[in-house]
């Protein structure tokens, strides 16, 4: 049975291939040609659709010469008679131009969701179960009765001190002002779920429910990503006999669409059944 505490080992494993998929484009292929093409067909015929009424969100005005209807888009600020029209070529999409990205935006809210809720939990976790840091002796104030009795009190503020810092530089404190780290929350959380050595008191029941809810979901979300998970996806878009198209695929599986209506069956290198 996978525990929380594996999950947690998992996340460091995974977290530097995250990282390079942050800094890699998608140039994936996918969806196969069969179904990009059946799905292209489907916008064109959006497009078309919208531009059969196109007109109705025009406003009517008249023309200032000749006093005939005419029609400014509220699209483009096209003027003209009301019929379908192409856009200014300064408001024309196409002129904007699409431009690639040079990371991977899916990877990258990936890598700062997860990061931001194992440092939040860490947090919490940390304000509720850590002890305060040690204090350091406190300044002698007075007279000794003794030079033994200065030499004493000499050593044991020697020692507190001594203590001080090295309860306050324990590598096992959570540190509050430290910026989102996934590895050293995701290791902090396992150490305390192992009970190793800390300046903390033992999780509760709750407390670990907690930190296994949020390693589970934030496991899921890289495994994802990073296509290690095999969790069938349906499509937005319907199968032209109206069926749902899901996508297979992940865990190093070949990627494939199936119809769930008529059973059509897409690959990367097009339709294999119909």
């Amino acid at each position: 049975m996978t525990t929380a505490a594996d999950h947690l080992i998992t996340i460091t494993t995974l977290w530097p291939e995250l990282l390079d998929a942050c800094t890699t484009p998608n140039t994936s292929t996918w969806p196969p040609a069969g179904l990009r093409d059946h799905l292209q067909r489907l916008d064109t015929l959006d497009r078309e659709e919208a531009a059969g009424y196109h007109h109705q969100r025009l406003i009517h005005s008249r023309h200032p010469d000749t006093g005939q209807p005419w029609y400014e888009c509220v699209d483009c600020n096209h003027v003209g008679d009301g019929h379908r029209h192409t856009p200014r070529p300064d408001r024309d999409p196409a002129q904007l131009g699409e431009r690639p990205i040079l990371i991977s935006v899916r990877a990258h809210d990936t890598r700062v969701a997860v990061e931001a809720a194992l440092h939040h939990l860490a947090t919490d976790i940390a304000k509720t179960n850590q002890r305060p840091i040690m204090s350091p002796a406190r300044p002698h104030r007075g007279f000794y009765a003794s030079e033994r009795e200065r030499r004493i009190a000499e050593q044991d503020r020697e020692r507190r001190n001594a203590q001080a810092r090295e309860d306050a530089e324990d590598p096992q404190r959570w540190r509050f002002d430290g910026r989102p780290d996934a590895v050293r929350a995701a290791l902090w959380l396992w150490s305390r779920l192992e009970g190793h050595r800390a300046p903390c008191d033992p999780l509760g029941d709750g407390q670990r429910q907690r930190i296994g809810k949020v390693a589970a979901g934030a496991l899921a979300r890289i495994e994802g990503v990073l296509d290690r998970a095999d969790v069938p996806q349906q499509l937005a878009r319907p199968c032209q006999c109206g069926g749902i198209i899901e996508v297979h695929g992940g865990a190093g599986a070949t990627p494939c669409a199936r119809c769930t209506g008529c059973g059509a069956l897409w690959t990367e290198t097009g339709v294999i059944a119909a």
